[in-house]
């Protein structure tokens, strides 16, 4: 039996790689009410300049609803055209932890009064262009097109996932690791970050076993929608990335850092999914953006104060000094 083969019984697992992502978003389960955002708040109103809280504000606005669009656009659904439990779990384990980073989001905004700040507009064409791209386009029945689907599972998961909002995760965790402050809103982006990367690597995974098993669907046309794909996105996170700087970069995130940041990624989602890297990329402005990975993938040393690490065991209450002292 293939991906697209329907299976009723929940086991054998034909694909027990699913649950091992599935078994990597439960170890590392985590809500926002565990987070205690006193100190960012206070640093917010009064620590930040009129720059910088625009920047975030604004930043933090898109969040919400593109976490929504995420959940209800593709892993809500992607379950339907392959009917496997195992897959079908994952789909529905995703989403649920996209719900949950929508709901984080949305207290973020609510706890900083963001009501006045207006989410960065895209450019509509491009984005209309990737959405149709990435669109699984299904018949009069429900049934989608192998080729489509596959088309679907590729650009979503290395693009979507494995690089649209990175960079904007960047300039948060920033003002964690460069000005120690907003500790609290830069763990949420951190586990965030590493959620999605989950998301991008299941992503990736399912299309390479579709190609494994339909290597007839590997075909010129599919991979140069592909790099079309690619090409969208980096230009509409260019502009993106002009817009939110427009009144002036960070002295210390400076604009070109997040630009090969954002192009190495997209390099590696090609790479990871066998096709060739087609950004270029400026090794030693690259190596001044590892600190990301570090901050994310690194060993936990986050502040015990503002929220209990991620390797630290589960607690449904967040934690102060006041709490331990």
């Amino acid at each position: 039996m293939s991906l697209l083969d329907k299976r009723v019984a929940y086991k054998p697992f034909e694909y027990p790689k699913a649950q091992e992502f599935i078994d990597a978003i439960h170890q590392t389960f985590w809500i926002h009410s565990e987070v205690n955002f006193d100190a960012d708040i206070q640093q917010f109103k009064t620590n930040l300049s009129d720059h910088e809280r625009d920047v975030i504000g604004n930043i933090l606005k898109t969040f919400a609803q593109t976490e929504t669009n995420v959940q209800d656009d593709f892993w809500g659904v992607i379950g339907q055209f392959i009917p496997k439990p195992e897959i079908k779990a994952m789909a529905i384990t995703f989403a649920e932890n996209e719900a949950r980073h929508a709901s984080a989001y949305a207290r973020l905004n609510e706890l900083l009064d963001l009501d006045n700040f207006e989410a960065f507009l895209e450019d509509e064409t491009a984005m209309e262009r990737l959405e149709m791209l990435s669109q699984v386009t299904v018949d009069a029945q429900g049934n989608a097109k192998p080729e489509d689907l596959l088309q679907s599972i590729a650009i979503f998961s290395c693009f979507t996932e494995n690089v649209n909002l990175f960079s904007q995760f960047a300039i948060l965790l920033s003002f964690k690791k460069f000005k120690n402050q907003l500790k609290g809103i830069g763990n949420i982006i951190k586990w965030s970050a590493k959620d999605e990367n989950s998301h991008a690597r299941a992503g990736m995974w399912l299309y390479n076993s579709m190609i494994a098993e339909y290597p007839e669907l590997n075909t010129e046309e599919l991979q140069n929608r592909i790099y079309e794909a690619a090409k969208i996105s980096h230009d509409v996170e260019v502009r993106l990335l002009t817009g939110i700087f427009e009144n002036g970069e960070f002295d210390f995130l400076p604009i070109n850092h997040l630009v090969h940041f954002m192009r190495d990624r997209l390099n590696k989602s090609l790479s990871e999914i066998g096709l060739k890297p087609t950004f270029e990329v400026d090794k030693e402005v690259l190596k001044e953006m590892q600190w990301f990975d570090e901050e994310v993938f690194g060993l936990a040393h986050d502040d015990f104060f503002a929220v209990r690490p991620t390797e630290y065991t589960k607690k449904t209450q967040s934690v102060t000094a006041d709490d331990l002292f």
